[in-house]
């Protein structure tokens, strides 16, 4: 079975853009634009992988939030934190809240894959 890879992100053509690019290497993706339906996901089947936005827009919590209680209740779930408003104090503070890799967007394809 393919590796399970849920996308969270509040914009609709980067969700596309990542599932499709996954979608193409073999990779089953789901996709949710904030945080309650990520939870929702999460908790139906949790994911492989977790590509995470930090920025949420319209989202009840941002990325950084999410994934504190990710780390929380879900210790074992990878995590990849993107960010278009990326800056190297928030990789930084990513990582060592527990996210296994930081990438800003925008992103060449085989630096996600």
């Amino acid at each position: 079975m393919a590796h399970d890879i849920l996308i969270i992100d509040d914009e609709d053509d980067i969700r596309t853009q990542i599932s499709g690019i996954l979608s193409d290497e073999g990779y089953q993706t789901r996709e949710a634009a904030n945080s309650v339906d990520g939870f929702n996901e999460i908790t139906a089947r949790q994911p492989s992988l977790l590509i995470l936005d930090v920025w949420l827009n319209n989202s009840e919590l941002d990325g950084l939030q999410m994934l504190e209680i990710i780390r929380r209740d879900y210790a074992n779930l990878q995590v990849v934190v993107i960010s278009g408003h990326a800056t190297f104090d928030m990789a930084v503070n990513a990582t060592k809240m527990g996210a296994y890799d930081f990438i800003s967007k925008p992103f060449k394809s085989d630096v996600l894959i």
